[in-house]
């Protein structure tokens, strides 16, 4: 189904660390996205570190231009871009597309979907995002928090249920019609209850308790 196919990444890897980014640049890639919580920080956490600062500025080396584009507040968002030096999105409430032509003003005229990616960990948010932009697809793993966090954790559960949903998917491409539609029926209910889920909690209750995303 198209609403899961849209979530699914064109490439997994374990952590932002774990990109061939080198690859990416020879296949034509100049410019990068980021997601922030739970993808480059715990969930809440502006704690950059020299990995951090490391990473980044391999990636400019190589002659690709990076940036943060973030559902997390300014407050929160801000400090992590100063410290990494690039240009950020705050309060972006992905998966809305609000326009490529918000992600070139964070870059040049010559950024175009075909030679961007995004990096999330989250399928339902950033996957479904990126594929909204027309950008390649990076999902890694979610990073957790050291704390008790109740939106974090209520994206975590989403994206573990998310996660099983399209494993099931997969292994019944493989399996008859029959199997594969009454498969198909069962993940569009998982798929729309998450949605719900993420809206009510994540999104409203979320933000009354954490000013964040």
């Amino acid at each position: 189904m198209k609403m899961i196919d849209d979530c699914l990444p064109d490439m997994y890897v374990k952590s932002v660390y774990d990109i061939d980014y080198k690859k990416l640049y020879d296949d034509g890639i100049r410019y990068a996205l980021f997601d922030v919580d739970s993808t480059l920080l715990p969930f809440d956490n502006i704690d950059v570190r020299d990995e951090h600062l490391k990473l980044f500025d391999g990636i400019r080396s190589l002659g690709i231009q990076t940036a943060l584009y973030s559902n997390g507040s300014y407050k929160r968002v801000k400090p992590v871009a100063d410290k990494l030096n690039v240009k950020f999105v705050a309060s972006a409430h992905k998966p809305v597309y609000k326009g490529f032509k918000v992600i070139k003003e964070m870059f040049d005229d010559k950024c175009e979907p075909v030679n961007t990616i995004f990096v999330g960990d989250s399928l339902l948010v950033d996957m479904l995002f990126a594929d909204k932009c027309g950008v390649k697809k990076i999902l890694v793993d979610y990073i957790p928090d050291d704390g008790f966090n109740i939106k974090g954790k209520v994206v975590w559960l989403i994206q573990v249920a998310m996660s099983k949903a399209l494993e099931i998917k997969v292994f019944h491409m493989v399996k008859n019609t029959i199997c594969q539609r009454a498969n198909s029926f069962f993940i569009l209910k998982i798929f729309l209850s998450e949605i719900l889920i993420y809206d009510i909690i994540v999104y409203r209750v979320g933000r009354l308790l954490n000013r964040g995303g």
